[in-house]
C-alpha cells in the first residue's frame, strides 16, 4: 500500500513538473520572472515593477555569476534567452546609483527547463546520469539515517524524512529507466525526471 501511494504521488509530481516546464516563473518583492521554452532555448521575461517606469539596469549572471552583463531597459521589462544548460540566473538591479540586490544577498532564479549537457548527448551519457543518481541516492540514504537517529521527532522532521524516502524511491525508478533506455524518446523523458530529481536533491541536501 505504501509503495502504491508513493508511486501515485511521484507520478503526480512528475506530471505537474512536466506541465509547468512549458511555462513557469516566480514572484519576488520587486519583480517577477516568467519562463518558457522556444526553439530549444530557455526564454526568460523579467518585469522589474519597482522601477515605476524609470530606466533600470539589470545586472545579471548565470550559474553562480558567470558571464556577467548589464542590460538596460527604459521601463524595467527584459526579454532574455539562455541555453538549456543554464540552471540558475543571478540577478541585481540598479536605478541611478541605487542598488536592489536583496540586501546584499543578490537574487537568483532556478530555471525549470534546465537540462544538463552531460545528460543529453546520446546513450553513452546515460552512464554519467546513472552515476549521478546512484551517488545522490547514497547521500539521501545517509540523510535519512541522520534524520532517524539524530533529529528531534516532530512533524517537520517527519515530513523531511518522508520526502527523503520518496526521493530515494524516485531515484531507484530513474535508474531502472536508464537501464531500460533504448531510444532518444526515452532520453527526453529521463532528462525531465533528472531535472526533477536534481531539484529535490538540492533542496534536501
Amino acid at each position: 500500500m505504501k509503495k502504491t501511494m508513493i508511486l501515485l504521488i511521484s507520478l503526480l509530481l512528475f506530471s505537474t513538473i512536466n506541465i509547468y516546464a512549458l511555462k513557469a516563473g516566480k514572484d519576488f518583492n520587486s519583480f517577477t520572472v516568467s519562463e518558457h521554452t522556444k526553439d530549444g532555448m530557455i526564454m526568460i521575461d523579467i518585469n522589474y515593477f519597482a522601477s515605476f517606469g524609470k530606466p533600470v539596469v539589470l545586472h545579471i549572471g548565470i550559474n553562480g555569476w558567470d558571464n556577467i552583463q548589464d542590460i538596460y531597459s527604459n521601463n524595467g521589462e527584459f526579454e532574455l534567452e539562455f541555453d538549456r544548460d543554464v540552471s540558475r540566473i543571478d540577478i541585481c538591479f540598479k536605478i541611478n546609483d541605487n542598488w536592489d540586490n536583496n540586501k546584499g544577498q543578490d537574487y537568483f532564479y532556478n530555471t525549470t527547463n534546465y537540462i544538463c549537457k552531460e545528460f543529453i548527448k546520446d546513450n553513452n551519457d546515460l552512464l554519467i546520469a546513472k552515476d549521478y543518481v546512484e551517488e545522490s541516492i547514497q547521500t539521501l540514504k545517509d540523510l535519512s539515517l541522520m534524520i532517524e537517529y539524530h533529529y528531534e521527532k516532530n512533524k517537520e522532521n517527519l515530513r523531511l524524512k518522508n520526502t527523503t524516502r520518496m526521493a530515494i524511491f524516485d531515484g531507484l525508478e530513474l535508474i531502472k529507466m536508464i537501464n531500460d533506455s533504448k531510444s532518444k524518446e526515452n532520453i527526453v523523458e529521463i532528462n525531465k525526471r533528472l531535472n526533477l530529481f536534481r531539484d529535490v536533491v538540492e533542496n534536501l541536501i
